[in-house]
């Protein structure tokens, strides 16, 4: 017989099924896969925060290279080398200059004076001023040198611009009247942005000024009895010289003023010649040039500021309108200005009314332009300055939230891309040139996102302080989230660095590639020309310097970037290159000096050292967080980005000990993290378990309403518990570790206070372990448990023997007896032990011993007489021997066990016979009859084991009359004293 089912039929009709369950199972499995992935990398990234004091090794990709900039240009034309070596040479003066000044002067000179408690209303000490004023002396004076430093280099540079760009210079009429030196000028008004910088600092600072005139007033002292303070006329005088010279310099600021007005011609020696003055003023090549690179300058940074491309053009406005000053200072008194370009530069101010230039140091363009370069123009826009900055911060304020809003959304799917491009090694990809170039864009718009969330913190932050406005509060949230922001890119490029810093020499060498491939077509045009003049010549030596540096190294130093700007701009000029060609070039450029200059240019914007300026918004962002614990792991980036102010903490030089600024305001970050986030977050744990406990203890004493997570939720406070511990300064703070204590401390406290609670503590303690993951500590309290002398007393139970023996249940095995329910709101259950009533036989003596044994055997009889006259009923006995006949006569058949059905139908029997008031049978009233007359007699046997415990207890100090002690041996002779 053939079945009608078919194995193989079946087998082929599920094929398809299975392929399909396994390939969603397999699609499953990888999904999860990548959302652990995803979990691990997202919770390394906001619970491993790096810590400068736990990052023994970091990676940095600033090249150290020793190669001078004259060794960098290769070319036979000597005149042309010589020309591109000195310009490179001051670029990169100018270079050192600034990073001198970033490093050391502007944050010493930033926090001089300000109180180590971080309040501004500290009054201080007498005597305090002219000892902080004469801590910073060395420091004055190396200022000093500094600024004579740059006004000689800005001599220097403006002289050797002076003489390349003259109508009688032979490099000027074949090459450079096509050329425009843009870095060059660049350079020179990165310099005078320093010398700004410099007199902002001095003067805004409100403790610098005032300090140093009470030490001026101090000399006069010294001056009158100079040997009273252990030194001479002579020095004293020398001395004074030196505080003039100072005062004169730098304290009354005009370092930029006497920068710009200086003699830009004089005298140069020129090869053992008669020096020779150079001409500045009346050198209208000159000063077409600079005005030319101004414009060239303005348009590229007000086409920039403002866009989606936008990165430091806001820090170049104040060197464009300082370098604007220098031009109208050099420019003949019978030059007319140019009006339409004082309204361009008085216009900027629509998208850029201030720059931040250190810390809280806020610089405003018209006001720069009123004090150093007025002129009476008509029709300004805006014509009402201050109506014109409230107009902007008005609007300011009310775009904020949804711009950081969308550079959220930019920059999370940034950090999910970065995530997956720098996953691995681009040595084992199948085609490393596109993931490559991936990689390098992916950087580029990380510098652009950080400069752009770096900017919007600084212009709120600023306005509303130079302006005097209070923020609203919708801004509050979203600059938190700024904040957030920064530290996330930051700390998620250090751990990216390793991929990163393989990634970075391959990424700059395409992008090196693709800049080769526009300068040979300049260098095949000028090799296929048949004439060579000066011009073709320099062009071609220049196109040989640009091969020579792309083809030289893979990193770029400041050096080679400044020699291939150099040479990059001589090889675009107008009569080699169409301008889409030079663009696309000087693209390349911008975006080469960008990846070289990567690790340093992100760290300093996505630094918020300027926050220790604005410690009142640490307390608002941690309330901010509290109101939404599901996000507490923004507590990480918070605590990292006040703590960016670290190196502002340590360059202070005017405290006998400088490091106590650094604990000042770390003791202050504790304190500020302990009462907004610590302290309400313990009350609030401790509110809602207590809530809860009551609850369940006392049904009528909290609203079941309030408990309702519909109706009124409650927060969700355990991702707060479960925060790693935030590093402060190299301390961890342990949120979990400071809410556990405050809970042993609060529960210890109130139980030794009212031991009948003993019980809510514990179920709170217990709640505590279950919701939040809190395991408290035992705090060894006897938690109402009856001690010696306390609990109820012999003669009291021997009294009330009846109502003991009903109320009070024996425990057989320990040797106790506790209470069956409280009385009325009674709150604690007690119990009768051992101990306790061996406390009573202490008080009362062993007499009673026998007194309770024979009043409790009274009892007993009492008992047993009513127990017999139940077994010897007629109708209770004539029950009892029908069932002992029925189960003598089948205990066989049941294997001498007694049968439950034959119980229930017994009792229902003995129901039949009656029913008390409280519903008890005769066979419920002979349990408890038995019950209690078990009692009693285990009431008996721990009174005499009470008894014999007390002997023994007593007995102990009895001597062992075994071994008796001989003093006599130790007593010695016994010889009187004296």
């Amino acid at each position: 017989m053939s079945s009608w089912y078919n194995d193989e039929e079946e087998e082929v009709a599920n094929r398809p099924i299975d392929d399909t369950l396994q390939k969603a199972l397999q699609l499953v499995q990888e999904h999860e896969a990548t959302l652990r992935g995803a979990e691990v990398a997202v919770g390394d990234t906001i619970n491993s925060l790096p810590d400068q004091y736990y990052e023994p090794v970091s990676v940095s990709l600033a090249p150290q290279e020793r190669v001078l900039a004259l060794e960098l240009i290769h070319t036979e034309e000597k005149f042309f080398k010589k020309v591109l070596a000195v310009f490179a040479y001051l670029c990169e003066e100018i270079h050192e200059l600034n990073e001198i000044a970033e490093t050391n002067f502007y944050p010493k000179l930033t926090m001089f004076g300000v109180p180590v408690s971080g309040s501004e209303e500290a009054e201080p000490a007498p005597g305090q001023a002219e000892e902080q004023i004469g801590r910073i002396l060395p420091l004055l004076q190396e200022l000093s040198n500094f600024v004579n430093r740059c006004h000689d280099c800005a001599v220097n540079l403006v002289q050797q611009l002076a003489k390349l760009y003259n109508a009688q210079e032979r490099l000027y009429q074949s090459t450079f009247q096509f050329v425009h030196l843009l870095p060059v000028c660049q350079a020179l008004s990165q310099l005078l942005t320093i010398l700004v910088t410099l007199d902002a600092v001095i003067t805004n600072n409100p403790y610098l000024i005032p300090a140093w005139t009470e030490y001026k007033r101090m000399m006069q002292f010294v001056r009158a009895e100079p040997d009273t303070y252990n030194t001479t006329e002579d020095q004293v005088q020398k001395f004074e010289r030196l505080l003039v010279h100072l005062d004169q310099s730098i304290m009354r600021g005009t370092i930029f003023n006497a920068c710009v007005d200086m003699d830009y011609e004089e005298a140069v020696p020129v090869d053992d010649e008669e020096p020779e003055r150079v001409n500045v003023r009346s050198n209208p090549q000159l000063l077409n040039e600079l005005f030319h690179c101004l414009k060239a300058m303005t348009d590229r940074v007000s086409d920039v500021t403002g866009s989606a491309t936008e990165t430091s053009e806001r820090q170049e406005v104040v060197g464009i309108f300082s370098l604007y000053v220098l031009y109208r200072r050099l420019t003949p008194a019978y030059v007319e200005p140019d009006a339409k370009f004082y309204k361009r530069l008085w216009a900027m101010q629509r998208r850029v009314p201030a720059v931040v230039l250190v810390g809280k140091l806020a610089w405003f363009p018209s006001d720069f332009l009123e004090t150093y370069a007025r002129l009476e123009v008509k029709k300004l826009d805006p014509s009402d300055v201050p109506a014109a900055r409230k107009a902007f911060i008005d609007k300011f304020d009310d775009n904020f939230p949804h711009t950081v809003k969308n550079l959220f959304l930019k920059i999370t799917s940034w950090m999910v891309e970065v995530e997956n491009r720098f996953s691995a090694s681009a040595r084992h990809a199948p085609d490393p040139v596109p993931l490559l170039e991936e990689r390098g864009t992916l950087l580029l718009k990380g510098l652009v996102h950080v400069h752009q969330v770096s900017i919007l913190m600084h212009t709120l932050i600023t306005m509303h302080v130079s302006l005097g406005v209070p923020m609203q509060r919708k801004v509050l949230r979203p600059l938190c989230m700024c904040t957030e922001l920064l530290k996330a890119v930051e700390i998620m490029m250090m751990r990216k660095g390793p991929v990163v810093s393989e990634s970075m020499s391959a990424i700059l060498r395409l992008l090196s590639a693709r800049l080769l491939q526009v300068v040979r077509p300049i260098r095949a045009k000028l090799e296929a020309s048949r004439k060579f003049d000066d011009h073709k010549l320099d062009v071609l030596a220049a196109v040989n310097v640009v091969e020579t540096i792309l083809h030289g190294s893979d990193s770029f130093s400041f050096s080679r970037q400044t020699v291939l700007s150099l040479a990059l701009h001589i090889c675009l000029n107008p009569n080699m290159v169409k301008d889409t060609e030079a663009d696309h070039a000087l693209s390349l450029l911008k975006r080469i000096q960008m990846l070289a200059n990567w690790q340093t240019t992100i760290a300093k914007a996505s630094s918020c050292a300027f926050l220790f300026w604005n410690q009142e918004l640490l307390a608002t962002f941690i309330q901010d967080v509290y109101k939404y614990p599901t996000e507490a792991n923004r507590l990480q980036y918070i605590m990292a980005a006040f703590m960016d102010s670290s190196h502002l903490l340590r360059s202070v030089q005017h405290e006998h000990d400088n490091d106590s600024h650094l604990r000042s305001f770390k003791r202050t970050m504790i304190k500020t993290v302990e009462e907004t986030l610590v302290k309400p977050l313990c009350r609030d744990v401790e509110n809602d378990l207590r809530m809860r406990i009551h609850h369940k203890n006392q049904a009528h004493g909290v609203k079941t309403s309030e408990l309702n997570p519909k109706k009124n939720p409650s927060k969700a406070l355990r991702p707060f518990l479960e925060l790693r511990p935030l590093r402060l300064f190299g301390s961890l703070l342990d949120v979990r570790q400071k809410v556990t204590h405050y809970l042993e401390t609060i529960f210890y406290n109130l139980t030794t206070v009212a031991l009948y609670d003993w019980m809510t503590y514990a179920d709170m303690r217990n709640l505590a372990a279950e919701k939040y993951g809190l395991e408290l500590a035992d705090n060894h309290l006897p938690m109402g448990s009856l001690e010696y002398d306390q609990g109820l007393d012999v003669l009291m139970i021997m009294r009330n023997i009846n109502v003991f023996v009903s109320r009070f249940s024996y425990n057989l095995n320990q040797q106790n007896f506790v209470e069956r329910r409280p009385d009325r709101g009674s709150k604690n259950l007690n119990t009768i032990n051992i101990q306790s009533i061996a406390a009573s036989l202490r008080q009362h003596g062993l007499g009673i011993l026998n007194t309770t044994v024979n009043y409790t055997y009274q009892f007993l009889a009492q008992k047993f007489h009513v127990f017999s006259q139940f077994l010897f009923d007629e109708y209770i006995r004539g029950h009892l021997s029908k069932e002992r006949r029925w189960f003598r006569k089948h205990k066989a058949e049941h294997g001498n066990m007694y049968p439950y059905d034959r119980a229930f139908k017994f009792c229902k029997e003995i129901r039949k016979l009656g029913v008390a008031d409280n519903g008890r049978t005769f066979l419920d009233q002979f349990r408890i009859l038995i019950t209690e007359i078990g009692n009693a007699l285990g009431y008996v046997r721990m009174v005499r084991s009470a008894g014999m415990h007390f002997c023994s207890e007593a007995v102990r100090f009895l001597p062992d009359l075994d071994e008796i002690i001989d003093f006599e041996p130790h007593a010695g002779a016994g010889k009187p004293a004296g």
